[in-house]
Formats: structure tokens, sequence, C-alpha cells
């Protein structure tokens, strides 16, 4: 797999990557009490965002890479970051994207931000 890649979609630019999953723990407290309790409560990997950069040859390019990432909305893929750290079976929440003209290089060039909401689930499956 290569670096900055969500599924089968490489990017220019990656920033941010999930975390874990890690024994969450809860604070329980009582009002007028000074002590408080803790539970463990199963294994949770937080929803994070990771923000991405396609540079797209045109606007006809930057259409179709949004739809194909919207098209990930809701399925479960493995991210490569920057780092080529791997993570297995995240699952894609959202994703908002935003393109724009380049303001360098071709008139036609257009770049397509984007931000991912993903949880990492349980890795073996």
């Amino acid at each position: 797999m290569a670096d900055r890649q969500i599924g089968d979609i490489t990017f220019d630019v990656m920033r941010g990557s999930p975390d874990s999953p890690a024994i969450a723990v809860e604070a329980r407290t009582r009002p007028g009490r000074d002590f408080a309790r803790y539970r463990q409560v199963g294994q949770r990997a937080p929803s994070v965002e990771v923000r991405t950069v396609k540079y797209l040859a045109d606007a006809a390019a930057a259409t179709a890479a949004e739809l194909t990432y919207k098209a990930l909305v809701g399925t479960a893929v493995s991210i490569t970051d920057a780092l080529s750290r791997t993570f297995a079976n995240c699952k894609i929440l959202t994703v908002q994207t935003v393109t724009r003209p380049c303001l360098q290089g071709s008139a036609n060039t257009r770049r397509l931000g984007a931000t991912w909401l993903v949880m990492q689930n349980d890795p073996s499956g």
C-alpha cells in the first residue's frame, strides 16, 4: 500500500490518522461526595478527523473524485497515513469536500480538499 491512502485512493497531502481502540474508562461521581469511582466500559476508538488534499487535472476529474469519496461513507477501509502506518478496518463516518482552482499550474487544475471523520473498528474484524 502506498503512503497517504484511504481505501484505494492516494492523496498528495494527508494530516491525521485513526486511533487504535483502547480500554475506555468512565468516571462516576455523585453530588456532595468527595470521591469518584471509575469503571472500564470496554474497548473504544474515538472518531477522528483526517484531512486530505488531492490535485486533479480539471473540474470533471474533481467532480468524479468527490463522488468516489462520498461512496466510501459507511464502509470499512484500510488507511495508510503519511508515516506509512496502516490502520485496518476503519469505518468512514462522514466526508466533507471543498474544490478550488489552483493558483499555480494549469488554469484547469483543481485542488480537492476533504475532511474525513473516521473510527477504527475492532482490528480483528
